[in-house]
């Protein structure tokens, strides 16, 4: 994936897979054709991807940030904590 936006929160460079500069198209290619050879390794980082996106980003866990988020803004106070794990 490319290193921008929200994605780095997401993805995990070298744990739940692979992070590149925006527009580096042949480094890119490079680590999919990496990941292809190396099925042990791709098994590896989509079991933790799995995992991590089931604990982290889950419709339950999310849900319930979004809804401490927005009683904190109808409350008029202000939004504690984030959306994602580390």
């Amino acid at each position: 994936a490319s290193d921008s936006g929200g994605i780095p929160e997401v993805v995990q460079d070298g744990v739940t897979g692979l992070l590149f500069p925006v527009g580096h198209v042949e480094r890119i290619a490079r680590g999919c054709v990496e990941l292809l050879l190396n099925g042990e390794r791709w098994r590896d980082m989509s079991s933790r991807a799995a995992e991590r996106a089931g604990g982290c980003f889950s419709a339950g866990r999310i849900v319930g940030v979004y809804e401490d988020y927005y009683d904190s803004v109808m409350a008029g106070g202000t939004c504690s904590g984030g959306a994602g794990c580390d």
